[in-house]
């Protein structure tokens, strides 16, 4: 935190304005960092400076299909592999504030007043110009003008469509590998039901199919 702040400072040397920015914010006012804001404050204060928040928010539903997306693609934890309606169950009993809007806003308006809290919908038909850079410089008093360029855009998209594709073909294995294992089992409990049916010997069975016999006796 020292070294963060000490970052604003020197920024400040050089800049009247400041942005910080992290989706992981959200998360670490509630259970990382919940002092994060006050202390902010606190610098804000003694170095005579505002603060001003803006947050965008998605409607909960998406942000939890959003961050299960996120699980998935960054394989990262057991998180990754758990089925989608597994992973909503879990995360809004395990992360419950974060889904809390209006009592995390009112936290976050406690601290640094509700006149500096600008809210704004995860919604790009609400977006200025369609876009939430041009839409984020507005709600800080920078409207974009000719001369703005977003340099990293092209790059931005190139590098997601690699990803997704990525993303798509690891998903797709994974699923396939699944989907065939599940299918492969459930043939094979029929096929052995139907057999058994016939031949009325476990054992005999088991050889006739090359399973093990104590896969035979499990199916039946």
């Amino acid at each position: 935190l020292k070294e963060g702040l000490q970052q604003i400072r020197d920024a400040f040397e050089n800049y009247d304005h400041v942005i910080l920015t992290d989706e992981s914010i959200w998360y670490c006012l509630s259970y990382g960092k919940k002092s994060l804001l006050y202390d902010l404050k606190k610098e804000a204060d003694e170095q005579n400076y505002q603060i001003k928040v803006i947050v965008y928010l998605r409607r909960q539903d998406k942000f939890l299909l959003s961050r299960w997306n996120q699980s998935v693609k960054q394989r990262t934890s057991h998180v990754s592999e758990m089925p989608c309606d597994q992973y909503f169950k879990m995360t809004q009993e395990k992360n419950e504030k974060i889904y809390q809007y209006d009592k995390k806003l009112d936290e976050i308006a406690k601290v640094i007043g509700k006149e500096n809290l600008i809210v704004r919908r995860f919604v790009p038909e609400s977006w200025r110009d369609g876009s939430i850079i041009h839409d984020f410089m507005h709600e800080i008093g920078m409207d974009v003008t000719s001369e703005f360029q977003e340099l990293e855009e092209q790059v931005t998209e190139r590098v997601t469509e690699q990803v997704t594709e990525q993303v798509t073909e690891r998903v797709t294995e994974r699923v396939t590998e699944q989907v065939t294992e599940q299918v492969t089992e459930r043939v094979t409990e029929q096929l052995v039901k139907n057999l058994y049916e016939n031949v009325g010997n476990a054992e005999k069975v088991a050889e006739m199919l090359k399973l093990p016999i104590e896969t035979v006796r499990r199916i039946l």
